[in-house]
């Protein structure tokens, strides 16, 4: 995989739903148990296939993140997630990713 990037996704543009905390993360106003209701959006590059959901997982799990869902499959080239977790493990996230080329 190439070209892991952390993007602002149409989902989080509900207001109703989503707040913004900070640049790209967002606070899920709907999540009614309170654990982990922070959000980022991904954009993962597709070099040759698809990567499952199991991929995906292995590399944000280390980050103490898990996937909230796949958010849209756009063709063959780009696949979109959020992201959940607590605040400051997004913050982490997202400085790694914005800091290196990271690939799975």
């Amino acid at each position: 995989m190439k070209n892991c990037t952390i993007s602002s996704l149409e989902k989080f543009k509900v207001s109703t739903q989503y707040k913004l905390v900070e640049d790209y993360i967002y606070k899920d106003l709907k999540d009614t148990d309170g654990f982990s209701v922070y959000r980022i959006g991904i954009t993962l590059d597709i070099v040759h296939e698809k990567y499952t959901l199991q991929e995906i997982e292995a590399f944000v799990e280390p980050h103490f993140l898990y996937v909230e869902k796949e958010v849209s499959d756009a063709g063959n080239t780009i696949q979109k997630y959020i992201l959940g977790g607590e605040l400051e493990d997004l913050q982490n996230f997202k400085s790694i990713i914005q800091n290196t080329s990271a690939a799975i």
